[in-house]
């Protein structure tokens, strides 16, 4: 129950009012729903000795990155939705993976000193030209202004689309197969925010049902037990690459 109580404080009634979402996130094309409603789900990682992947103490069961190098990047990501019901909900569950905070290394020489960067993955523009009509012009801002007078293309913001999400009734990791998400290459698995983010409509076109559904279960008969229970874990799985720094 307090897996549940945790999961329906991250429901949002409309993912177009939570900001990370606009900023960072491919929009729900095609969407002509007054609200779409999901799950933000946010949670921060470390890479440090005798702590497991979130930052939490280690113990039996858990999994860390190795603190030995100095930097450890993403080549894939996964979700595993366990206990996932596909005869009740949607065949094809779909979510998105977003730092939204720093991206952390240790220092290389210095492993004691961490540093870190807001990294912001931004369009790069094909070059054009520049001519006395633009350079002329006291009123001219090469960020804003651009060659054709709109804003120009870097700054714009590369937004990460979702991926699909995996499911089944065991505590078993994603595996290769199930890590969909190449999105995040190069991007440092250490990062003190993320946002696992999962639209309601990937689960079913009725959204308030669908959440519903995913998160207590269905009672098909209405005897106020579930016939079909929630579900009772998400897992993340990620395939990373590391530099020792030597």
């Amino acid at each position: 129950e307090a897996w549940k109580t945790a999961l329906r404080k991250c429901w949002t009634d409309d993912l177009r009012t939570v900001p990370e979402f606009t900023r960072y996130c491919q929009p729900l094309s095609g969407s002509t729903a007054e609200a779409e409603p999901g799950l933000v789900i946010p949670f921060s990682s470390a890479i440090a000795f005798g702590l497991n992947f979130f930052g939490n103490e280690l113990v039996g069961g858990d999994s860390a990155l190795d603190p030995t190098y100095y930097a450890t990047h993403i080549a894939a990501a996964g979700v595993r939705m366990v206990g996932y019901d596909d005869t009740v909900l949607s065949k094809t569950p779909s979510a998105y993976l977003v730092p939204v905070g720093d991206d952390c290394f240790r220092f290389v020489g210095d492993p004691g000193n961490i540093i870190s960067w807001r990294v912001v993955d931004q369009v790069i523009p094909a070059p054009y030209q520049i001519g006395s009509t633009q350079l002329d012009d006291p009123d001219w801002i090469a960020l804003t202004s651009g060659y054709t007078g709109t804003a120009d293309p870097g700054t714009k913001i590369r937004k990460h689309p979702s991926f699909r999400a995996s499911y089944g009734d065991t505590n078993s990791v994603p595996t290769d197969d199930d890590l969909d998400c190449t999105r995040l290459v190069g991007r440092s698995a250490w990062n003190t925010k993320w946002l696992l983010i999962i639209p309601a409509g990937s689960l079913g076109s009725d959204r308030e049902n669908a959440l519903s559904t995913f998160i207590n279960g269905q009672d098909t008969d209405r005897d106020g037990t579930p016939d079909t229970p929630g579900i009772t874990d998400i897992l993340l799985g990620l395939k990373t690459y590391s530099h020792s720094g030597n």
